[in-house]
């Protein structure tokens, strides 16, 4: 199961989620927490160049721990030419200090949207060789949608998946996904915070969520597990999931959410027959100060 775990680094370069209190956490605390991911068994990280120094401090780290290379997944905007694009991934892995990167996403689909448009087959393969597999992040199932009439088909899918997020939302995308042999990555199993914030805490526009969030912690209970192991474990359970990325903003934290690992089978029947607003569980449309 830990083989699925990709550690996010957003919080490594930025002042990142909802519901973080104590923002980004010192260079000396970055290497801490890739430490304890390493030494936990997590092989790969998640990060892009808008991730504010993120790049840096995971190239800071393996300089000084020769003996610890993770694999580096990162992303990307939009490019007008592959030049300017290879630039920048060249870049990149002198930055991350890695030789090749596991893959490379473009942060949205306009960015793939591009690409797909620009690339030919015969400079796909070439391309690779620097920059790993070539995927995208999706937000959206408008946005899936797209992606699977596109000729050039992503290797890689990131999307958002969670007990609310889930697999009855995404209804049968994630197969026609699989059929067309895309790696599917995972992201915000937390909802980045919102499911831990205090009910007197939850954002207003959020509000309609509370009765929800409540009624799942209530059927983690049933289930005799905790609320922070109910929530990690539902896209771990999937087969269809290849990786899944979680975000910490501590050392302690790593091994905190590596503990969680599901040693029973958690039922999840009742988070299933969930439907809620798409746009209550799309952090981009949140438009909230912290």
């Amino acid at each position: 199961m830990i083989q699925k775990l990709i550690l996010g680094t957003a919080q490594l370069g930025l002042d990142y989620g909802i519901n973080n209190q104590k923002g980004k956490p010192s260079l000396e605390k970055s290497f801490e927490i890739l430490d304890n991911a390493f030494d936990s068994g997590i092989e790969t990280l998640d990060t892009a160049l808008g991730y504010g120094d993120s790049h840096t401090v995971i190239g800071k780290y393996h300089r000084r721990n020769p003996q610890k290379r993770f694999k580096v997944i990162t992303k990307f905007g939009s490019y007008t030419g592959h030049t300017e694009f290879l630039e920048d991934i060249n870049k990149s892995c002198l930055e991350i200090g890695v030789k090749q990167l596991l893959g490379t996403l473009f942060h949205d689909i306009e960015g793939f949207r591009a690409y797909s448009k620009s690339i030919l087959t015969s400079e796909i393969a070439q391309l690779e060789k620097k920059c790993g597999a070539v995927g995208v992040s999706v937000y959206t199932n408008e946005e899936i949608e797209e992606l699977l009439t596109f000729e050039v088909i992503p290797k890689i899918v990131q999307i958002p998946f969670n007990v609310l997020d889930n697999a009855t939302q995404k209804g049968d995308l994630i197969k026609r996904l699989k059929e067309k042999g895309i790696i599917i990555h995972s992201r915000s199993a937390f909802l980045q915070g919102l499911f831990f914030m205090e009910e007197n805490k939850i954002p207003s526009k959020l509000k309609s969520l509370s009765s929800v969030i409540k009624n799942l912690k209530e059927a983690a209970t049933s289930e005799g597990v905790s609320w922070e192991s109910y929530l990690f474990n539902y896209p771990l359970s999937k087969r269809y999931i290849d990786g899944c990325i979680f975000g910490v903003e501590n050392e302690s934290q790593v091994l905190a959410n590596v503990q969680l690992l599901d040693t029973k089978s958690i039922n999840y029947q009742f988070c299933e027959t969930i439907l809620v607003d798409s746009d209550l569980l799309n952090p981009s449309k949140w438009k909230i100060q912290k």
